[in-house]
């Protein structure tokens, strides 16, 4: 059977030890990509969140992940943050309004 680069897909472990290699390391940094902790970043590249890392994923997060990051960056992951505090929100309203934990959190007041 015939294979592409689309096919390749990479548990965890494999990711890990994939970019522990000197040699990828090596071509991440002539990127300009540092990968400090490569398990704590398998998400970012699992664009699908499908427990695997195929090539053109790998090659989507190391797009994303090029070069320093710009203030555009850091605002918009806050305003994605607000985004998904507010639909938290609006799920808590539709729980049964006798919860009590519901009403404390929904009186907390926001710290972003």
């Amino acid at each position: 059977s015939a294979w592409s680069l689309d096919s390749i897909a990479l548990t965890c472990d494999e990711f890990v030890e994939v970019m522990e290699d000197i040699r990828v390391r090596e071509l991440l940094r002539d990127l300009d990509v540092e990968m400090y902790n490569a398990a704590a970043l398998f998400d970012t590249f699992d664009g699908d969140e499908s427990g695997t890392v195929t090539i053109p994923e790998m090659v989507q997060a190391i797009m994303r992940l090029r070069g320093e990051v710009r203030k555009n960056d850091l605002i918009a992951s806050l305003v994605a943050v607000r985004s998904l505090g507010r639909r938290f929100d609006e799920l808590m309203l539709c729980l049964p309004s006798n919860s009590a934990a519901r009403m404390e959190m929904l009186e907390r007041p926001r710290t972003t």
